[in-house]
């Protein structure tokens, strides 16, 4: 995804480069036409579309060049093509930069040219894979999609494919702008969104390498014979809203759905790795009714021994409500008394939910107890209606992280061959391969630092939920 030694692997740099190979005059004429374009793109997106960035650096070429029996890039562009709809706010951009001194939101993320289809479609077809148009960005700096000119911060939602090139600095800018757009979209939302998704595809052209201390060899890359390379979808969503087009996404990268649960990571609203999170939309507050597993219990105590507890049970049924646990009692039970009659006390237990996402517990109960204990209601203050508290904490749990171990390298420098000379010697292209095959550079640095922001993030995401306090009340029915 970088070309240069700044290689910036965030979704926003995309001033349209048309014309390295083109003359001066089409080449200054495509981008003023792309300028305008965007411009135009910028002044009809409204907030409440979705916003598809591709990562149009140089290095993203391979993904088109490659034999890929599944299409999976031009599949990811086509999709994009099809969802622009200017009325609903849904566009279509490109990320690249003209200057890899010079990264502005306003020049290098720009709106996709009408003809980028059929433009891609001809790009897998080069037979000596040549054309890059419009994908020969020098650089693509990630962070500009959260800048605050960037067209795509008027998105309710954005999905960005890239193949998550980042030098050590524009990690950091990326890092940044992720964690200030996540506290910017929770102020007032119930939840956001946000996550990432990666496949290993087949992969055919140049590869711009991050660490290697070679200016020329940076500049120029490693031409490659066929390998595969992982391709990263993000998505950062305001609402709900969008989760299905997401999800579709996500779906043409990893078609096979068992795959998904150890290369789909979600960071927000919470940690969890598979599909289904983008099935079932996430609220910080769920009602009681979601927090309880089955119907509260009774636990009886008498000093009637000849009452059981199974039959005073049967004398009052429990309901639960987004925001109590009412019990309502029978005017008489089956031995013709009223319920209170020989009973010391009524203890309402309960199984809170448990998952490997939030540990609930009620607050002032130890933790572990299991049912948990409500509340208790004697015969003398039964009808005075007691209140309780849960206590949630998201779970410290490592199935909720996608391990990135095999998926990362340390370095990307590739070996040289000896017999070339040293300055701008040409790497051995079988023995790059064999280390860059499945890797990209320091992704496990990435998806670390990713987890420790959503951790900061989300640290009082559910302070709104344990500030709850619930109803615990004791009806008895009237003869």
């Amino acid at each position: 995804m970088n070309r240069q030694s700044s290689m910036r692997v965030v979704l926003t740099v995309i001033a349209l480069h048309w014309g390295l190979v083109a003359s001066a005059a089409s080449s200054v004429s495509a981008e003023q036409t792309a300028t305008t374009t965007a411009a135009a793109a910028t002044a009809t997106a409204t907030r409440g579309g979705i916003h598809v960035v591709l990562d149009a650096s140089e290095s993203m070429c391979g993904f088109f060049h490659a034999q890929d029996p599944k299409r999976v890039m031009l599949t990811l562009l086509r999709k994009g093509v099809v969802l622009t709809d200017d009325q609903a706010g849904n566009q279509l951009y490109l990320l690249k930069q003209t200057s890899k001194h010079d990264a502005n939101p306003l020049h290098d993320v720009v709106a996709a040219p009408p003809t980028i289809q059929a433009t891609a479609e001809n790009m897998s077809h080069a037979p000596n894979k040549s054309s890059c148009q419009p994908f020969s960005g020098v650089d693509s700096s990630m962070e500009l999609i959260f800048n605050a000119k960037s067209p795509t911060r008027q998105a309710e939602s954005m999905i960005l494919v890239t193949d998550a090139q980042f030098d050590e600095p524009d990690r950091e800018r990326f890092l940044d702008g992720f964690a200030n757009w996540a506290q910017d979209a929770l102020k007032g939302a119930d939840a956001v969104y946000a996550g990432f998704a990666f496949a290993n595809v087949p992969f055919d052209g140049r590869y711009f390498p991050v660490s290697d201390p070679d200016a020329k060899r940076r500049a120029a890359g490693y031409t490659l014979p066929q390998h595969a390379r992982p391709l990263y979808i993000f998505w950062f969503a305001r609402s709900s809203k969008h989760l299905a087009i997401i999800e579709d996404f996500v779906a043409s990268l990893l078609p096979d759905d068992t795959a998904a649960q150890t290369r789909v990571q979600h960071l927000l609203p919470v940690l969890q790795t598979g599909m289904e999170p983008l099935r079932q939309p996430w609220s910080a507050m769920p009602g009681l009714g979601s927090l309880i597993k089955g119907k509260p219990q009774l636990d009886v105590s008498v000093y009637d021994k000849s009452r059981t507890q199974a039959m005073l049970r049967q004398c009052a049924t429990v309901t639960v409500s987004a925001s109590s646990v009412d019990v309502r009692a029978n005017a008489k039970c089956h031995d013709g008394k009223a319920f209170f009659d020989g009973v010391t006390a009524v203890d309402v237990k309960a199984q809170l939910v448990s998952n490997s996402l939030i540990k609930t517990t009620v607050e002032g109960r130890p933790a572990g107890e299991d049912p948990v204990l409500l509340g208790t209601f004697k015969p003398s203050t039964a009808t005075k209606p007691a209140s309780f508290r849960l206590h949630s904490v998201f779970a410290d749990d490592s199935r909720t992280t996608v391990s990135m171990n095999e998926h990362s390298i340390d370095s990307d420098l590739c070996p040289v061959t000896r017999a070339a000379p040293a300055s701008g010697a040409s790497p051995d292209g079988n023995a790059c391969v064999a280390k860059l095959q499945g890797r990209t550079f320091q992704t496990d640095i990435l998806v670390a630092q990713l987890v420790a922001r959503q951790k900061r993030i989300t640290a009082d995401e559910l302070e709104p939920l344990n500030n709850v306090t619930y109803r615990l009340t004791f009806t008895p029915r009237k003869p």
